[in-house]
């Protein structure tokens, strides 16, 4: 009876374990496309600036312009 206890608790355990180490994974997969993308748009934008351009293109632009109403 105690010996299944301690079976039971060490499975539990190791879900639980197993469930941390998912939510970790997922949690550094996240971190890490967002820095990609943050890096991207970075390179994006010092491109745009060497090329005399500015950092926001027109469609942007156009967008944040129709958003305020103007």
């Amino acid at each position: 009876m105690l010996h299944e206890m301690y079976e039971l608790e060490a499975r539990m355990r190791a879900r639980r374990e197993e469930a941390a180490q998912k939510r970790l994974a997922a949690e550094v997969r996240r971190a890490r496309r967002e820095r990609r993308a943050a890096e991207a748009a970075a390179r994006a934008r010092d491109g745009r600036e060497r090329a005399g351009l500015p950092a926001v293109g027109a469609g942007w632009r156009r967008l944040l312009r129709w958003g305020t109403g103007a």
